[in-house]
């Protein structure tokens, strides 16, 4: 590798995003992980179920009921952070993705 520093970048211009290579790039690279999107679609479905749960034991008005809402609760937040946390991670993922084959068309990958 050469002295120049790569830097993976966090934030894609305009320019980049409107040139076809990068858009192949970024559509290969969504389909190589499609697992994360995957994780995400469940994580969806998780929290949908959750908050139907949470409905039902809401209706119920009684001090069982609110305290397993609460639970559901605290579930649909995690669920949510877990959601975060894997939407970062899939553009992280395709930014690394790109900037691989930026650095290897440059010369520096193999």
């Amino acid at each position: 590798m050469s002295d120049n520093k790569f830097k993976v970048p966090k934030v894609l211009s305009r320019e980049r995003c409107e040139n076809e290579n990068y858009i192949a790039t970024w559509m290969a690279a969504g389909h190589y992980g499609k697992h994360l999107n995957n994780a995400e679609d469940d994580l969806m479905v998780a929290k949908d179920l959750a908050k139907i749960l949470k409905g039902s034991l809401e209706a119920s008005h009684d001090s069982l009921g609110f305290t397993a809402a609460n639970v559901v609760n605290e579930i649909i937040e995690r669920l949510n952070k877990a959601y975060s946390r894997l939407d970062k991670h899939d553009t992280r993922y395709r930014n690394l993705f790109i900037a691989y084959f930026d650095l290897k068309a440059a010369g520096g990958a193999t």
